[in-house]
C-alpha cells in the first residue's frame, strides 16, 4: 500500500467480519472456533486500516476538489487515484455508488464462508467467486427470474433446501454451498460443469452432455472463474 501524493494510485484491501446477531440458532457454531476467532479480529484490523485511509485519501480528494476514480482487481483490491490512469479505472461518485459500497463490505462474511466451505467441502475463494459473480455482494438481489440474495437461490431451491429467509445471508450462503456441493458430486467433482449447472439447471447441462451454448452461462463460467483465481492470489 503506497500512499503519496494525491494523484499516485495505491491499493487497499478491505475485509471485515460483521457480527451479525441476525443470525438464528441453527446457524451459528455449535463449538469454540479458533480459526474463526483469529480471522475476526484480524479482519477487524484490516477494516480500520482499510477505512481510516481510505477517509484521508478521499478527504485529500475532495479538499484539493478533484475526482476519484478506481480501479477493483480480479482478488477484490481497490486501486485509487485522483486521475485517470488508464481505461480500467472508473470514475465514482462514493457515496451514490451502491455496487461499490457492497463490494467494500463483502468481507463481512468471510467467517462464515471458511465455516460453510469447511462443512461442505468447498474452497472459500470459490463460494466468494459465486457470490460475487451471482448477486455482486448484494443480500436483498432478485434477478429478472426470481432467484433471491447472495447466492441467488430459486424458491424452489430455497424450499427443497429449507431456507425461511433467502435475504438472510448466513441462510442463504449455507444453502447455496450445499446445492453448489450437490453440483459437483452430480457431475463427478467436474468444476466448470456444476458452475453450469449452478447457473443453468443440472437438467441442461445433461441435456446438452457438457454446458449448454447459452451465452449467458458460458460468461457466468468465465466470470466466477477470473473470480475465483483472484480470490486464491495471495
Amino acid at each position: 500500500m503506497h500512499i503519496g501524493r494525491p494523484d499516485t494510485p495505491f491499493r487497499l484491501r478491505a475485509g471485515f467480519i460483521h457480527r451479525n446477531h441476525s443470525v438464528r440458532p441453527a446457524y451459528r457454531a455449535r463449538f469454540i472456533d479458533i480459526e474463526g476467532i483469529f480471522i475476526y479480529f484480524q479482519s477487524v484490523v484490516k477494516f480500520r486500516l482499510f477505512f481510516l485511509v481510505a477517509f484521508l485519501f478521499i478527504a485529500t480528494a475532495a479538499w484539493a476538489e478533484t475526482e476519484l476514480y478506481v480501479y477493483i482487481d480480479g482478488k477484490g483490491n481497490y486501486h485509487f487515484s485522483t486521475k485517470k490512469v488508464d481505461k480500467r479505472y472508473r470514475r465514482i461518485k462514493l457515496w451514490k455508488n451502491k455496487t461499490f459500497i457492497r463490494n467494500l463490505d463483502a468481507g463481512r462474511y468471510d467467517v462464515f464462508i471458511v465455516r460453510m466451505g469447511r462443512k461442505y467441502r468447498i474452497d472459500p475463494p470459490l463460494i466468494k467467486a459465486v457470490i460475487r459473480a451471482e448477486s455482486a455482494w448484494n443480500p436483498r438481489a432478485v434477478s429478472r427470474a426470481g432467484a433471491q440474495g447472495l447466492m441467488q437461490l430459486m424458491p424452489g431451491t430455497s424450499k427443497k433446501l429449507d431456507v425461511e429467509n433467502p435475504f438472510d445471508p448466513a441462510q442463504n450462503i449455507e444453502a447455496g454451498t450445499r446445492y453448489l456441493r450437490f453440483m459437483l458430486d452430480n457431475f463427478n467433482g467436474d468444476l466448470v460443469l456444476a458452475l453450469a449447472a449452478y447457473n443453468a439447471g443440472p437438467g441442461a447441462v445433461k441435456k446438452y452432455g457438457g454446458v449448454p451454448p447459452y451465452r449467458e452461462t458460458r460468461a457466468y463460467i468465465k466470470r466466477v472463474m477470473r473470480y475465483y483465481r483472484g480470490y486464491l492470489r495471495p
